[in-house]
């Protein structure tokens, strides 16, 4: 690679064989850009094509309307994402299609340009708190810099080599993901154990097994951590706002001390689930929309206990609500649990923990491989 110090139109970071200037034009110039047509009805399980919406995941249908190579644009949802499709294929009513007007043109490139300039765009065109969503315009109407075919297929097939690491990568976590919850599925339902454990387990409430919402004997510190249902994901905590008591919402009441369990009331199926663990001697605090959960044996085992199916298909059973299906404290405290000896518990907690440690590094690793396309993306386009 080559760092660029003259030409103008031309990325910081090349190929050292090339050295002609990118010439400018927009994206409506070398792309037909078009919308799908279907809603998301015509999703079919084991359909004959892929169905590409708005979403990460992709579907299948069993008609296509379109052909060919294309670079799929998420106009809302996951506004912005980007896929690479080759072949017959169909896409929702708000996904945008793009497909190459020139033989001049490596659509790969292309799509890379897109994951570097769009994002800026659709920052640069959101008024207060709107919410973000493209328009024809937005792409159409997109400035971008072609360099010559060749450069533009190197750098196609060096940016594919890091999608592709990044693509492994992916597939590792959510294989460690699925063991995971066969794992889960095999403990809660006691078909496998380990060795030096025989004796039954107890059946009981979970409400006989955890304090659920115990209440506040304190005031609220002045300054804590504030934990809301935006915050946590999948039993990580993504974010770690700090804010002072007379700035805090109304829902945060719940204090929390080491090992609670925070559960997901609202929309429970989607287990965003926290086991609680203090950080920085800072205080913590809750939002309602959770339950609190205060184990009187082992907090650990408790959080990977509501994780299990039997357990996740008694609380839906006991939701009510459409959009937002929700189940209530009273409700929740009556579930059936089984709990085997707190000596096992400790010892699936652990072992379950050695699992959530491993995914985790692994997707640390992947945060890292996509730094990586993020800062090749802003030397290498322009």
């Amino acid at each position: 690679m080559a760092t660029n110090t003259y030409f103008l139109n031309c990325p910081p970071l090349r190929f050292p064989e090339f050295f002609a200037p990118w010439q400018k034009t927009t994206l409506g110039k070398v792309c037909t850009i078009k919308t799908g047509k279907l809603d998301a009805n015509a999703m079919v399980e084991d359909g004959s094509y892929p169905f590409f919406t708005c979403a990460k995941q992709t579907y299948q249908t069993d008609t296509y309307s379109f052909s060919g190579e294309a670079i799929l644009v998420a106009g809302n949802g996951e506004v912005g994402l980007t896929k690479y499709y080759n072949g017959k294929f169909n896409a929702y009513q708000r996904t945008y299609v793009l497909q190459s007007l020139s033989s001049d043109v490596i659509l790969l490139f292309i799509r890379n340009h897109i994951d570097y300039t769009l994002p800026k765009r659709i920052i640069s065109f959101l008024n207060g708190s709107a919410m973000p969503y493209i328009t024809l315009s937005t792409l159409s109407d997109m400035p971008i810099c072609l360099p010559s075919l060749e450069e533009q297929r190197k750098i196609a097939e060096f940016l594919s080599l890091i999608d592709e690491r990044i693509e492994t990568q992916r597939q590792t976590i959510e294989e460690r993901k699925k063991q995971k919850k066969a794992l889960l599925h095999q403990i809660f339902s006691q078909s496998l154990r380990f060795p030096d454990f025989f004796d039954e387990w107890t059946h009981t409430t979970l409400g006989e097994v955890a304090e659920i919402n115990p209440p506040t004997k304190d005031v609220l510190p002045h300054k804590f951590r504030y934990i809301d249902l935006e915050t946590v994901e999948k039993g990580i905590l993504l974010k770690h706002n700090v804010i002072s008591k007379d700035n805090a919402p109304s829902r945060a009441q719940r204090l929390l001390k080491d090992h609670d369990v925070l559960f997901q009331m609202v929309r429970p199926y989607q287990q965003n689930n926290l086991y609680f663990r203090s950080v920085e001697n800072i205080p913590s605090v809750a939002s309602t929309g959770y339950a609190q959960l205060r184990s009187f044996q082992s907090g650990r085992f408790l959080y990977y206990a509501i994780h299990a199916a039997t357990f996740l298909g008694e609380v839906l059973n006991r939701c009510t609500g459409t959009n937002y299906p929700a189940i209530n404290a009273t409700d929740l405290s009556s579930l059936p649990l089984s709990l085997p000896s707190l000596v096992e518990q400790r010892k699936i907690a652990e072992f379950l923990s050695l699992i959530d440690e491993r995914i985790e590094v692994e997707e640390k690793l992947l945060g890292k491989y996509e730094e990586q396309k993020q800062y090749l993306l802003r030397k290498m386009f322009v």
